[in-house]
């Protein structure tokens, strides 16, 4: 199911915990779920896009 926003409840739950969560209320962030079902297990993709060119380990470091 939609919200009038185009989001289904699971992606609008990921936008605002991942902005809570990294206390970033102005994060611009775009969520796309996915159900897919598997005995075990849990993934995340993520697309990160910054201002400035940064290198695999700076990028690493930021997200921790």
């Amino acid at each position: 199911m939609f919200a009038e926003e185009g989001f289904t409840k699971e992606e609008w739950k990921m936008m605002k915990e991942t902005k809570k969560i990294m206390g970033l209320p102005n994060l611009k962030i775009s969520a796309t779920a996915v159900r897919v079902p598997v005995f075990n297990g849990h993934a995340e993709s993520v697309l990160a896009e910054f201002d400035n060119k940064l290198t695999a380990d700076e990028c690493r470091a930021l997200f921790k």
